[in-house]
């Protein structure tokens, strides 16, 4: 698997993204559903979150 389709629970990004930068939940949650809106991420039938290529 390429570092580009590494996937990640909700909280195992949350925890990630919160080392680089300071943002509440509710905003990261926010951030990520633009992210899926535009098509940049993807949601798994498992529930991960994917980079889209």
């Amino acid at each position: 698997m390429n570092k580009n389709n590494i996937k990640y629970s909700l909280f195992e990004l949350y925890e990630h993204f919160k080392k680089y930068q300071k943002i509440e939940l509710k905003k990261f949650i926010l951030l990520l559903d633009w992210l899926y809106l535009i098509d940049m991420i993807k949601i798994t039938d498992d529930g991960c979150i994917v980079k889209c290529s």
